[in-house]
C-alpha cells in the first residue's frame, strides 16, 4: 500500500472513531440537538406578568443586555468597568452581568431560568444572591 493511501486510511479510521465509543456513536437529534444548536436568548429567562415581549426587550436593553437577547457588553463599557489591577476583562464582564440581573429584578422581573446547587449559581442575583 502506498504512503498516501495509508495516511488517508489512518485519517478516516481516526475521524470515524473519534465520534464514537465502544458502545456506539453519540449523535444528538431532535429536541436535544435544537436546544444545543439554537439556545433561546438569555432574555427569555425573565418573566413579568402583564408585560409584552417588546417591553421585556426594551427593559433588557435598558439594563445592559444586547439587542439579540443575550449579554454582550460593548468593549468600551467593559473597559470602563475593568479595574487597574485586573489582567483581563472577565471580572468586569461578570460585574456587568450581575448588574444586568439586579436591574431586571428591580424592574419587577422574575428569573425563570435554571439555578443550580453550585457556587456559580449561588453568586448570581437571578438565583438569590445580593
Amino acid at each position: 500500500m502506498n504512503l498516501h493511501l495509508r495516511v488517508l486510511s489512518c485519517f478516516v479510521l481516526i475521524a470515524t472513531l473519534s465520534a464514537c465509543c465502544p458502545n456506539g456513536c453519540f449523535v444528538l437529534s431532535g429536541a436535544a440537538f435544537e436546544a444545543l444548536a439554537r439556545p433561546s436568548p438569555m432574555r427569555e429567562d425573565w418573566s413579568k406578568p402583564g408585560h409584552s415581549d417588546a417591553e421585556r426587550r426594551s427593559d433588557w436593553e435598558n439594563c445592559g443586555g444586547y439587542e439579540n437577547g443575550n449579554f454582550i457588553p460593548k468593549i468600551e463599557i467593559t473597559q470602563k468597568e475593568q479595574r487597574p489591577e485586573e489582567k483581563d476583562d472577565s471580572a468586569a464582564h461578570s460585574r456587568l452581568y450581575r448588574e444586568l440581573q439586579r436591574c431586571m429584578k428591580r424592574l419587577g422581573y422574575e428569573y425563570i431560568g435554571k439555578c443550580y446547587d453550585n457556587e456559580i449559581s449561588r453568586s448570581l442575583p437571578a438565583c438569590g444572591a445580593p
